[in-house]
Formats: structure tokens, sequence, C-alpha cells
């Protein structure tokens, strides 16, 4: 009766279940940290994905209507509600992030066993797709407003002054309105409370990483962009400024950093001043290996047979024919649906896994 009795009482105080986690390796201080029971501006992303959502969004148009209410969507986060409500254009560029991380993910990953779906689970732990989340969506939100600098419809925020190495020559100057991005990443930095007090544990450290990580993948897609001045546009001299490449340019950049993530090994502790270091400069980090993924994959339509065999998980796969229009000029009448023959029809082969 008296071991029943202490029984209970460990149990209850959490001894015994504590002890039985840890043997089987299943401990929730482990697995489920405190950081990642709660929920997260990066889930909120990409678990709201609007219907309207445009696909003009993926190529950097500002211009992308939504039916959803400025700021709404982040009740549940005082900090980022409050900031978003209290700078004047804010909400627009954080909607336009949205439907840039959303839409981009899912057409750079449309071929592979994860194709951007979202799941809670991803946010649990740190897989490779955790850490390719955080950094597309920080990614995102500093790419939007670092062009809303430059559009002038975000408050206290101008356009970019030139800082190069490279010295203007003769025949042409810095100037114009380049896309603010030192600025857009410091909002951001502000707006995801990345540098909001250190962190000790290894969870959120590498999480605030990747979303760096994203950060810093802009920089590699600025380019310089010139106008002509002179007599009949003679280009006597050009005005030139830093502008970003489409929003595509930066997925495609962050989806090859995915497949190079580093998993370091069990006896490295994650530590802010090691993250620094080159060995990690920037390249995502992941904790855990991805599940497969096999069951979302049926029905999926792959590029070939070659990425057949590796999208359908050795189940095989179905060829079947398709019709498809597309805008050409077409070269024979038979393909021909209109007079101009701007519209033509083709067969295609399509591949799909069993």
């Amino acid at each position: 009766m008296f071991s029943w009795f202490l029984f209970i009482i460990l149990l209850y105080n959490g001894v015994l279940s504590d002890y039985y986690s840890n043997r089987t390796g299943e401990s929730n201080k482990v697995n489920f940290p405190k950081l990642a029971r709660r929920r997260s501006i990066v889930s909120l992303i990409f678990s709201h994905n609007d219907s309207n959502a445009s696909t003009s969004a993926a190529n950097g148009d500002s211009n992308v209507s939504t039916n959803v209410t400025p700021c709404r969507w982040l009740r549940g986060f005082k900090h980022q509600n409050k900031m978003c409500r209290k700078r004047k254009g804010l909400s627009q560029a954080l909607l336009i992030a949205k439907h840039l991380a959303v839409v981009s993910c899912k057409e750079q990953f449309r071929f592979e066993r994860w194709n951007c779906s979202y799941k809670k689970s991803i946010f649990r732990k740190i897989y490779r797709e955790t850490a390719l989340l955080y950094a597309m969506s920080g990614a995102a939100i500093a790419y939007s407003i670092a062009r809303a600098c430059s559009e002038g419809t975000i408050h206290n925020c101008r356009c970019a002054r030139p800082e190069s190495n490279e010295q203007p020559r003769h025949h042409w100057k810095w100037g114009g309105c380049g896309d603010n991005t030192k600025q857009a990443k410091k909002i951001t930095e502000n707006f995801l409370q990345l540098k909001r007090k250190k962190e000790n544990d290894s969870f959120s450290i590498t999480l605030n990483y990747n979303t760096e990580v994203g950060l810093a993948t802009l920089s590699e897609v600025e380019m310089k962009v010139c106008t002509c001045h002179g007599v009949s546009a003679s280009c006597v001299m050009k005005t030139c400024w830093k502008r970003l490449q489409p929003f595509p340019k930066v997925a495609q950049k962050l989806r090859d950093r995915y497949h190079s993530a580093i998993l370091p090994s069990p006896e490295n502790t994650v530590k802010q001043k090691n993250l620094n270091k080159r060995k990690y400069s920037r390249n995502l980090i992941y904790f855990e290996q991805s599940p497969t993924y096999c069951q979302e994959t049926v029905g999926r339509e792959c590029t070939d047979a070659d990425n057949c065999a590796t999208l359908c998980c050795g189940r095989g796969f179905e060829i079947h024919e398709a019709v498809r229009y597309k805008q050409c000029r077409c070269h024979w009448k038979q393909c021909c649906l209109d007079v101009a023959c701007d519209t033509c029809r083709e067969i295609v082969h399509v591949y799909r896994c069993k």
C-alpha cells in the first residue's frame, strides 16, 4: 500500500516521468523546448495563405490587393501588432511580404518531396524546412520594406544612399532612388525582435541565425540600374542606383542553401560566437533529419522520369497525355486556335506519381 502511495507522489512531482522520458530519449525539454511550443511569426506567415494571393507578388509587385484587414492577422503578437499599426505603410509591406514568402517558396519546391507545405510539427524542431522558412520569411519582410522605402509608401524610410566600393566613372554617377536594403534590415530585425536580448539556448539562437541568413541574402541580389542623360538619349552621362532583383532570385538562393544546410555534430554546441565563424557563414543550420514526406507526393506531378524516381519514393509513376495552350506564333495551321495564330495548342506528356 505504501509503495503505491509513494509511486503516485513521485509521478505527481514529475520525477518518474522525467526518468522514463530520459530513458526513451523523448524528453519534452529536448524535443519541444518552451520557445517551440509558442506560436511564432514565421508559423503565422505560412499557416494563413490568403486565397486572393497574387502570383504577381512573387515578382515584387507592390500593388497586391487582399481582403485581409491590415495588422489584424498579427493578433496575439503584441510587439509586432503595435509596430504594424504605428508605422504608416508597414501593414501593406507586411502583407506583400507574406505573399512573397508563400508563393515563392511553393514555386521553388513544387518538384521536390517537401513542396513548402505547412505542418505544425515543422516548428517543434529545427529541420531543414524550419531553417528555410525562417530565412525565407526574414528575407521577404526585408525585401518588401526595402521596396516600400524606395517607393515612398512607408513612413520614415527613404531612398538608399549608395555605399559601394565601386567608384563612379567619368560617364556615370550615383543618384536616383535605390532600394534601402540597409534600413529595411534594421526594421525587420526590430519587427522580428532578433536582437531583443541575448539568447542562451541553442534553439532560439539558431532560429535567429537562420533568419539573419535570409536577410544577408538580399545583398547578393542587388544590381546596378542606370538611366541615360543627353540629347536624344545619347547616354553622354548616366545616373545609377542599387535595386533588388525580383524576389524569386532570393528564393532560389535560399533553396540552394536549403540543400547545403549544415547539421552540427553532437559535440559542437551551437553558440552565438560560433555562428559568426566562417564555417557557418551564410549556411542554414538544422538539428533534426527531415521526414521523408513520401505520403504527400501521391498524385504529384514531376518534370521527367529522373525527377519522378526521387519524388515518387520508389512507388513508380504514370505518364498521361494532356493538351496545353500557350501564347506563341504557330508554324502549322492545325495548331492555331484563332486567325492571328497567337494561341497554340500542343500535346504534352505529364508525369505523375502513383
